[in-house]
């Protein structure tokens, strides 16, 4: 199971990303979506701002923002949500350490312990 696009929830019509669409993330998942790579040497800051929606395992499951510098070989966590946040909101995420830096990718990851299984995180309009 990995992020697919479902049309079971969405914050603009008519989609949006999911870690398990149509049902509750299995035990010990660890699924991305990883941008393509972007060059940013004429930016003095850098964000990424989408919607999203989670249900999860507070303190044992997340929805992480990551970002590399290198591609990808390695990553740097910018952001963690878990809980529980129904309504679709509005997040902005700061990569500050991405500025002026020409091999960046930008991945949202969804990982899970073996305990308790949510609906997980629903992301759109990235």
């Amino acid at each position: 199971m990995g992020f697919t696009i479902t049309t079971e929830d969405s914050h603009s019509p008519t989609h949006s990303w999911t870690d398990s669409a149509g049902a509750l993330y299995p035990n010990g998942l660890d699924t991305s979506f990883t941008s393509p790579v972007f060059d940013f040497t004429t930016f003095d800051s850098v964000q990424v701002e989408f919607w999203h929606t989670y249900s999860t395992e507070q303190g044992f499951d997340y929805g992480l923002v990551e970002y590399s510098l290198d591609g990808g070989a390695t990553w740097i966590t910018a952001a963690a949500y878990d809980d529980v946040q129904l309504t679709w909101t509005q997040a902005t995420v700061n990569l500050s350490g991405a500025a002026h830096q020409d091999n960046v990718r930008i991945r949202f990851r969804f990982v899970a312990d073996t305990g308790v299984n949510d609906d997980g995180w629903h992301i759109d309009d990235i």
